[in-house]
Formats: structure tokens, sequence, C-alpha cells
């Protein structure tokens, strides 16, 4: 019970495709969806995981939940690896940056490599820029391939301050070559609204991927969007527990 209120937890799995979940290293991706859910509950948590020998990713646990706390999401996580008979054991799991459900994931699987996606990443940052009311043409310049997102390659250690430092002369830069009118004011109040979030709330090994094959681990909770949007278009809003299920 958190703040005088019962929280649930719902889940349901196809056991031939937890036997995906199985395999040692695997790399799973997590996902919340809201509007297919019944009215009792807040949001749909999806578990999917990539079958490294067809290339496809399988949806393979739903849950739903009543609320987002750190306490529910610890319970979650824990019912995920009570349906593999508690042999879960993810490489990477791919999660939006949200602290409760990060500090869960890492609380259960301490030896997995939690990485935030990048989508979102970026998403949350552009939306910081444009309410500190940094002008668009300097928002472009920063969302471009190989400047902000150079931070989320390079040695982790050297994010703060050099990489902050190149990548904050960079856009000054390329603002003078553009003559562009550079919003020193407002950039300043961005790296601390950076360093505060991204350094401090967030580590940043969970959004810089140093050292991975890019390869192998996907960086972007994507084909789990996709799948909450087929899911949300084919259940309609409110519908019953034994309808959903």
């Amino acid at each position: 019970m958190e703040s005088e209120r019962l929280q649930r937890v719902l889940g349901w799995a196809d056991p031939r495709l937890l036997e995906l979940l199985r395999y040692l290293g695997s790399q799973m991706f997590v996902d919340g969806t809201f509007r297919c859910v019944p009215r009792s509950f807040y949001q749909c948590v999806v578990l999917m995981v990539s079958d490294a020998a067809s290339g496809v990713f399988v949806p393979s646990v739903y849950t739903l939940t009543t609320g987002k706390t750190h306490q529910l999401y610890q319970k979650l996580m824990r019912f995920m690896n009570d349906c593999t008979g508690s042999r879960l054991q993810p490489g990477s799991v791919v999660c939006d940056f949200e602290a409760a459900l990060i500090d869960s994931v890492t609380d259960q699987f301490p030896h997995a490599r939690v990485i935030g996606c990048l989508f979102h990443f970026k998403q949350v940052i552009r939306r910081r820029m444009m309410k500190l009311r940094i002008r668009p043409q300097e928002i472009s310049i920063a969302m471009e391939v190989g400047v902000l997102d150079m931070l989320t390659v390079i040695v982790p250690a050297h994010v703060d301050p050099h990489g902050i430092n190149y990548v904050s002369e960079l856009i000054m830069s390329r603002c003078r070559t553009e003559e562009i009118e550079y919003s020193a004011v407002e950039w300043d109040r961005f790296w601390k609204y950076f360093r505060r979030t991204w350094i401090n709330i967030f580590p940043v090994d969970v959004w810089n991927v140093y050292g991975m094959d890019l390869g192998v681990v996907s960086r972007t909770n994507n084909p789990l969007e996709r799948f909450n949007r087929e899911l949300n278009a084919a259940i309609c809003d409110g519908v019953s527990i034994p309808k959903f299920g």
C-alpha cells in the first residue's frame, strides 16, 4: 500500500514467449502506454525482447499498473522476473528517462546495462530549449547529428566539462558562421539545466553509450513504441479487463 491507497499490478504472458527472456544477456525494452488501459488502471507496461536468432522484436509480458512510483515499479520488475522462474538476466534494458523506472530496473537487474532511449533524450532536450526561448535556428544547429548528441558517444568522464564546453563552442561558432544571433543567456541556463538533470539526476552511463557495440544494441525504444501505438489503435478506450487480457 502506497500513500494509503492499494496499488495493483496485473500481468499476462505467453509461456512460449517467456522462453526468449531466459536467454542470458538478452536485450529488453520496457515502455508504458496509457490510452488502452481499463478504467481502474493507470498504465500498461510492456516488456519486449530482441530475438537474436530471428532479428525480431517480440512483446513478451504485458502488465497493468495503478501508478508509476518507485515501489510499484520494483514490484513490477520482480513480477517480470518471477514469470521466468527468476532466470531473467538481460545484458541491457532500454527504457524511458523516468527515474523511478530506471532505479527499479537497476535494483532488479544489477548486472544489466540500463540505456535511456536516445529518441526521448533528444525530445526532452528540444522541449527544454524551446521552453528557455532559444531561437529555432539555434535549436536546429544543436540537434544536428554530431553536435549535442556527440555527448552520448564520448568517454563518459569527458562529458563534463570538456565535452559540454566543446559542444557549446561549436554551437556558438556555427551561429557566427550562419549569421544567427547567439542566445548567450538562454544557453547558459540550458547548460545549467543539462548538468542538473543529465549528470546529477540521471547518471551519464544511462544516456552515454561509449564502448557499446551499436550494431548489436539498440539505443531507442522505437520498436516497442510502434507496437504500443498499434496496441492503442486495436483496443478501445475504457476496455474491460477480460477483453484487455
